[in-house]
């Protein structure tokens, strides 16, 4: 079947994300915690990282930018949360 130039199967590839379907490649999952100890322990270049790890160096800096968020995101949390045997909310 043809429409507008388009084969059937086409069409609804391209309405996949319209579906819920994941859009586009695939991200690469890196472990978080060896890339920061590499990174600022071994202080290695993003090159050598991402060459050592065999993705590339905008992936690598990625995931390292969200492994720092993430843990400072954690430490806001529980820098939040009030020390055990605090006596607030308690009435005097």
């Amino acid at each position: 079947m043809q429409i507008s130039g388009l084969s059937a199967p086409a069409r609804t590839a391209s309405n996949s994300h319209l579906i819920g379907r994941p859009v586009g490649r695939p991200r690469v999952k890196l472990d978080g915690e060896q890339l920061v100890a590499l990174r600022e322990g071994g202080r290695l270049s993003w090159r050598a990282i991402a060459k050592q790890l065999g993705v590339g160096v905008t992936t690598v800096r990625r995931a390292y930018q969200e492994t720092k968020r993430l843990g400072a995101a954690a430490q806001n949390l529980e820098d939040c949360r009030p020390a055990e045997g605090s006596s607030q909310g308690e009435g005097s």
